[in-house]
């Protein structure tokens, strides 16, 4: 494969999450709440898209109250757009909860195939997963990628999807890269409108998703909530919402 591809489709897949790993320090043992008590997008959280040369707006992400709520929530209006809200690790993987709302769904996206790899609503968590645990080939793609970016990118992400094709549950490997893998926990067809609650055991997601490749799960790098339609060039709007965290993990 041309290089440039390679380069190009690692930090495509990643660049959302390329600032989140740092050095394990003395951190909060949990991630700061999406709001603040002001009501306002907590100032930890950090607004990323796609590099400029891509010409790829980022979705509107506000604070809003949703239809049929009365409590404020982050509302991600993405089109043909690309981006997330960053918080950075790290932090001991444990299990995290968060409430969801799918108001305008995607009807295009295949989340197996690069022209369709797109998302109305994500949750994605990176992790601090070691080099060395990374198949031969794919580490050098990801040096590579590094080198040329200037960036770290992460070795493993998982993304939580709510997705418009795949029955929950269905779990795979970005189209781009194997170093971001995703397990859809949402569709169309499910909760459309409505507010729904997620809580995933990180430990078990990392090893069920990335066991093929290390045993042991590595610290929390960074959590991001985001959207993507950029490859569609459709239009979403979702909400998102109460993300908690609970240390350690309860087992």
């Amino acid at each position: 494969m041309n290089r440039t591809i390679v380069v190009t489709a690692l930090i495509t897949a990643s660049l959302a999450y390329a600032h989140a790993l740092s050095p394990i320090s003395d951190r909060a043992q949990v991630p700061a709440p999406l709001l603040h008590a002001t009501g306002q997008i907590n100032a930890v959280w950090s607004r990323v898209g796609l590099p400029t040369d891509k010409g790829v707006a980022a979705p509107v992400i506000s604070v809003a109250i949703a239809p049929n709520s009365t409590a404020p929530g982050v509302r991600i209006d993405s089109n043909a757009s690309y981006g997330h809200l960053l918080q950075k690790g790290p932090w001991p993987a444990g299990v995290i909860s968060w409430q969801w709302r799918l108001d305008t769904a995607l009807s295009k996206a295949n989340l197996q195939e690069k022209a369709g790899d797109d998302a109305a609503l994500k949750v994605c968590v990176s992790f601090a997963h070691h080099d060395a645990s990374v198949p031969w080939g794919e580490r050098l793609m990801l040096r590579i990628a590094r080198s040329t970016s200037a960036l770290d990118l992460p070795a493993a992400t998982i993304c939580y999807i709510w997705d418009n094709r795949y029955p929950i549950g269905t779990t795979g490997a970005n189209p781009y890269t194997k170093r971001v893998r995703y397990m859809v926990l949402q569709t169309n067809t499910s909760a459309l409108n409505e507010w729904t609650t997620q809580r995933r055991n990180l430990s078990d997601d990392f090893l069920k998703l990335f066991g093929d490749e290390a045993q042991v799960v590595p610290p929390v790098s960074a959590i991001a909530v985001g959207a993507d339609t950029d490859n569609t060039q459709e239009q979403a709007l979702g909400w998102v919402n109460n993300l908690r965290w609970e240390t350690p993990a309860t087992y």
